[in-house]
């Protein structure tokens, strides 16, 4: 919790530098996290698109109901460290950042570093998860 709520801090201060819609898709960025750590089903759903694409960092590819049963489940910590970037591009935002994401695996937690890549799309207003990638990152 303690490390949601840093994360949280780093993105107020970096909001007073954000357009409108960046703003709006960071606020849906954090609002993910805190939905999976929570499993958080109804919340999950609501930010992402029908069609969506989730790609692992396995490779393993879900739809949109595959991926919010598989995050409320697992209720992973997802941690941006440092804060993602985000670009607007008309209705459609990149979202790419770091992330340390842990996990339970057999009663063990299981910490992961990897780097994101989430697309968001506007429509009627509200910014959707339409995909995400991740590439899990070698410990050097």
């Amino acid at each position: 919790m303690k490390s949601i709520l840093l994360t949280l801090a780093l993105a107020a201060t970096l909001a007073a530098e954000m357009t409108p819609d960046q703003k709006a898709v960071m606020a849906n960025v954090e609002s993910l996290a805190s939905a999976i750590q929570k499993g958080d089903g109804a919340t999950l759903a609501s930010l992402m698109a029908d069609d969506l694409m989730y790609s692992h960092s396995n490779a393993k590819l879900e739809n949109k109901a595959e991926a919010v049963a598989a995050m409320v489940k697992a209720k992973n910590r997802l941690v941006f460290e440092p804060a993602p970037t985000i670009t607007i591009h008309s209705n459609t935002a990149s979202v790419r950042g770091f992330v340390t994401t842990t996990s339970m695996t057999d009663g063990k937690p299981v910490t992961l570093k990897l780097n994101i890549l989430q697309v968001w799309s506007k429509s009627g207003g509200k910014w959707q998860l339409v995909a995400r990638q991740a590439t899990r990152l070698i410990p050097q």
